[in-house]
């Protein structure tokens, strides 16, 4: 079942492509490494031992020091539990854990539409699928070359990240980049959404926006757009009690599944639970939508 995030990124009528098949179990939680997502590119180590950083920082990246982080829903936070139709909406957020990561790099916005389009260009990338989804995908619009590329599918997000020497972050370190090692709520720490800090639909006039047009929203290091505007992918396969079985060391999903895990409330909501940034959902690898976007991580 998907729960809230995919409902707030996909359920927009003509916003998904008609997905095929995939193999696997989205309901497996068992531990270990993705078999062709996070797994073989993604952080190898303990995370143990004083935070490391990176010896290196590309400009449009920031660096994420190794350490100890909180994933999940603070059960502190009166959200946490929300019954809809005798359904617990956050029960995938559950339980509050701790992860050690390795340090890692990350995007400081998501990828735009001028950036996926050198990529389309070189010949490693497909275009997006801006006919399938409607008139709020960036692709081929003119004057929206800054917004970011949504419209993609997970191979797609993936293949761009890849040409670019990079990969997708795995769903923890897109939860340690947002939340930082306090757990914050958002981004730029636990008070309430405004247009300053996120594009959300009252903002937004109900679409996207250029990438950064929230800096407000900006984490400690930078960096920005991880709530709202475009939720991202991540390459973790999603399951639903994931958390309950994740192991300690650079978690990186279930070994396989039906979902690809989706991270970062988008511009269709204005409600401050749902743009918390513990939410987390997964959509079929293989659909698109105009809600949906990426950017890329890397190890140092």
């Amino acid at each position: 079942m998907r729960r809230w995030l995919s409902l707030a990124c996909v359920l927009a009528i003509g916003c998904e492509t008609e997905p095929e098949p995939q193999s696997g179990d989205a309901g497996d939680g068992s531990a270990g490494e993705s078999d062709d997502g996070a797994g073989s590119s993604g952080p190898t180590g303990s995370g143990d031992g004083e935070p490391q950083g990176c010896d290196a920082v590309p400009e449009d990246m920031a660096c994420i020091e190794s350490g100890t982080y909180w994933m999940g829903c603070n059960p502190e936070d009166p959200y946490c539990y929300i019954l809809e139709d005798e359904i617990d909406l956050r029960a995938d957020e559950r339980p509050f854990h701790e992860v050690r990561l390795d340090a890692f790099l990350i995007d400081l916005f998501e990828v735009d539409v001028t950036a996926y389009a050198e990529c389309v260009d070189a010949g490693a990338c497909t275009e997006p699928y801006a006919e399938v989804n409607g008139e709020l995908c960036t692709w081929g619009v003119t004057g929206q070359e800054d917004y970011p590329a949504n419209c993609v599918t997970w191979d797609q997000a993936r293949e761009y990240c890849e040409w670019r020497g990079r990969r997708l972050p795995t769903e923890a370190e897109w939860a340690a980049a947002t939340r930082g090692e306090s757990a914050r709520l958002y981004s730029w720490g636990n008070s309430d959404p405004t247009c300053d800090t996120t594009v959300m639909w009252s903002c937004a006039e109900g679409h996207p926006l250029p990438v950064g047009s929230a800096p407000d929203g900006a984490t400690p290091e930078g960096v920005q757009d991880l709530i709202g505007n475009v939720c991202e992918w991540t390459a973790d396969w999603y399951s639903e009690d994931y958390y309950s079985v994740s192991p300690v060391d650079n978690p990186t999903g279930p070994a396989s599944g039906t979902e690809r895990s989706v991270r970062g409330p988008a511009f269709r909501t204005n409600s401050a639970d749902a743009l918390e940034a513990s939410r987390r959902g997964g959509n079929p690898p293989d659909s698109s939508a105009d809600t949906r976007g990426f950017r890329c991580a890397a190890t140092p």
